[in-house]
């Protein structure tokens, strides 16, 4: 009859209600139990199993709830949590283990379980085991901690009434934990959906608003015949369209860092010359929005690193970006230093501004998939909100640390450590030129003292070699004569070095070494070079040292360049003890080389301005590309003579005023060479 009520008790509960129903519940049916078994509370706990190659398995109870008969139901007490079966509850476990019960007073237990049981009020117990597939899973403990003069009703009890009651028990707990589980799933599920719309909506907002600009100004542009207002015109729709630019790119790196099964590639980096370059892309947006901007490298740093460059760049640049976007006033700056610990080398980027900074709350959502801080922000900042997320993801890719302080309206640090392998700058060997003798070479560049330059090595050599002026002439003339290397220049007219080449290549086969010789310094322009068919490439100004590696090498690996500056005493610009290297002295060479640097270099100062009067941005970034080599060759610094900031922001269609300034300073430092350079030709 009791078998029956109890059956009763423990069926039709709601395990699906929402938490404080489902104990509700619970707890009115174990106040039913324990008034038909005559107990006071229940206890319930699982056993787990920590394995070890070293020492045997080590088993812990923790209690996962406790009923009291108060009707308060508690979960997951930490101070009954992880308590080591061994060496208290060793008999315990091995008796449940046998689907024993265990039951009365603590004095009917051995001492040191009843010294246990008696700290925890209990004044009678009966434990009743849980097992799965004969394993041992926990137990329910139903206990008397109140006096009774009386006997215990249920002395006499059948130990299957308490069994099944235990097994219910546990199944309701284990059930409602999956369920909570699912729960928290789901919920997760539902939040990334609702993010991932919130996004939609904001990429079809950030798509929509500049094709409407476009459309628009268009449609009116045809109807205009004021010059000035048609340039205003078509700069809004240069805007329109750069912005469009910029939400596909994010889109198709947030699209790569999530799908994309990467490699990592280990490029040799420049840190004082390629990352430095990626920081100060981000100076004059800075500077646009009145914001001082500053860039950082410590002693530190090693200069020549092997990692994967093209990530690190769009870490910067994103993390960059998103701190000039949401800073209206102060500064942004980006901080290079490093660490050594043992064998192991850490590059870390530190990112700061003084904008509005992220909440408390808000900072652990801040990098997780399609998450954003405030829906709010990407209305008033712009941007589709998946900057962070990208960061994140890279970072992981490289094995690095990502780490943030902020506080609202008081900035962000942004902390980036990646893992990096420093390397050694190998020193320059002399190369023998005796194998390169009779060789067969032809030297395609459009500009006469790259020609002179490379001609006079070869000559050298005692190389054979031949001339043309641009892509198309070598062609024809590869296309007659047989050569061993082909010294390609990129930026040609006519035809430029990456068509030429595939003309080549569908001509002559793999049966002719091609080397791109350029002054290019980014790393998709050398993955174009190989992309259509370049053996490697070698630097410009062109060393003789860079070839006779990469000939003895034979392997596709870029030689390093070597430092085409020495220090400059007494405050020079020039230096030529490059001519005078690759010449072995021969005075005539340099003076030739001297004479035609001066005779040019007005020549170049107006190519660059005429690109400007008509705001031909591509044309100022091809003069001003051509222009670095010829600037090195006669020593001139390339960071200081600012030629490599007119060709990075002419290229990303930055401010003509900015332009204008850096090309005055270039004209002001190329007038002081010409005339150290004449007074050299006076003297000598």
């Amino acid at each position: 009859m009791r078998y029956q009520l109890i059956d009763q008790l423990i069926s039709s509960l709601n395990i699906a209600a929402g938490h404080q129903t489902f104990l509700n519940e619970l707890s009115q049916k174990l106040s039913g139990i324990a008034e038909e078994v005559d107990f006071d509370r229940i206890t319930l706990y699982d056993i787990t199993h920590e394995r070890s190659e070293k020492a045997e398995d080590s088993a812990f109870f923790s209690q996962m709830l406790q009923w009291q008969e108060s009707g308060q139901i508690e979960e997951g007490n930490l101070d009954a949590s992880e308590i080591p079966v061994n060496p208290y509850f060793e008999r315990w476990a091995k008796l449940l283990s046998e689907n024993k019960v265990l039951y009365g007073p603590p004095d009917s237990f051995p001492d040191v379980e009843a010294e246990v049981l008696e700290a925890m009020g209990i004044k009678y117990v009966v434990i009743v085991p849980y097992l799965h597939d004969n394993q041992l899973e926990g137990f329910a403990a139903f206990e008397r901690t109140r006096d009774k003069n009386d006997e215990l009703r249920a002395a006499s009890f059948h130990q299957d009434e308490f069994r099944l009651i235990g097994r219910w028990l546990f199944n309701i707990i284990k059930s409602r934990r999956q369920i909570h589980k699912l729960e928290i799933t789901n919920h997760s599920y539902s939040a990334q959906l609702d993010s991932k719309n919130q996004i939609l909506a904001n990429l079809s907002h950030e798509i929509r608003t500049p094709m409407n600009g476009i459309v628009g100004l268009a449609e009116q542009l045809e109807d205009l015949e004021n010059d000035i207002s048609k340039r205003s015109f078509l700069e809004s729709i240069k805007l329109s369209a750069a912005n469009l630019m910029e939400v596909l790119s994010d889109i198709a790196d947030f699209s790569s860092s999530e799908t994309e099964v990467s490699q990592l590639a280990t490029d040799p980096i420049d840190v004082r010359e390629d990352i430095r370059a990626v920081m100060e892309l981000f100076r004059e947006k800075a500077m646009d929005k009145g914001l001082r901007y500053e860039v950082n490298i410590s002693d530190r740093v090693p200069d020549l690193i092997e990692s994967d460059f093209v990530k690190m760049r769009n870490i910067i640049k994103n993390l960059t970006d998103n701190a000039i976007k949401f800073t209206s006033h102060g500064q942004v700056t980006t901080n290079l230093d490093s660490e050594t610990a043992g064998d192991h080398h850490w590059l870390i980027i530190r990112i700061k501004d003084t904008g509005i900074g992220i909440s408390k709350d808000k900072q652990e959502y801040v990098f997780e998939k399609y998450a954003q801080i405030e829906q709010g922000f990407t209305r008033t900042y712009s941007g589709i909100g998946l900057g962070l997320s990208i960061v994140k993801n890279t970072v992981n890719m490289l094995n690095g640390q990502i780490s943030l302080e902020s506080e609202a309206g008081k900035g962000c640090l942004f902390e980036i450590r990646l893992p990096v392998k420093p390397v050694q700058r190998k020193e320059p060997k002399k190369a023998s030129y005796e194998s390169l003798e009779n060789m067969r070479i032809l030297v395609v560049d459009d500009h006469p003292i790259n020609r002179k330059v490379v001609t006079t090595i070869l000559d050298k050599w005692n190389a054979q070699y031949a001339i043309a002026c641009n892509g198309q002439e070598a062609v024809e003339i590869a296309t007659k004569q047989n050569f061993d290397i082909i010294l390609m220049d990129i930026q040609m007219p006519v035809m430029d070095g990456y068509d030429a080449t595939l003309k080549i290549r569908e001509l002559r086969g793999n049966e002719v070494t091609i080397l791109a010789l350029t002054a290019s310094i980014l790393k998709e322009d050398e993955k174009h070079c190989l992309e259509v068919g370049m053996n490697g490439i070698i630097r410009k100004p062109f060393f003789p040292d860079n070839l006779k590696q990469w000939l003895n090498s034979r392997n596709n690996e870029q030689p390093k360049e070597y430092s085409d500056m020495s220090d400059h005493e007494n405050e020079t610009v020039t230096d030529l003890a490059y001519l005078r290297d690759i010449s072995d002295g021969n005075k005539e060479f340099v003076d030739e080389m001297v004479n035609l640097f001066i005779d040019q270099s007005e020549g170049h100062i107006s190519s660059l301005r005429e690109g400007v009067q008509n705001a031909d941005y591509v044309a100022v970034s091809a003069a001003a590309h051509k222009m670095k080599p010829v600037l090195g060759y006669v020593g001139i610094d390339l960071e200081k003579s600012g030629i490599k900031q007119i060709e990075t922001v002419s290229k990303s269609h930055g401010d003509i005023e900015v332009i204008e300034k850096l090309i005055d300073e270039l004209e002001a430092l190329i007038n002081k060479a010409n005339s150290e350079l004449k007074r050299y030709l006076e003297q000598s």
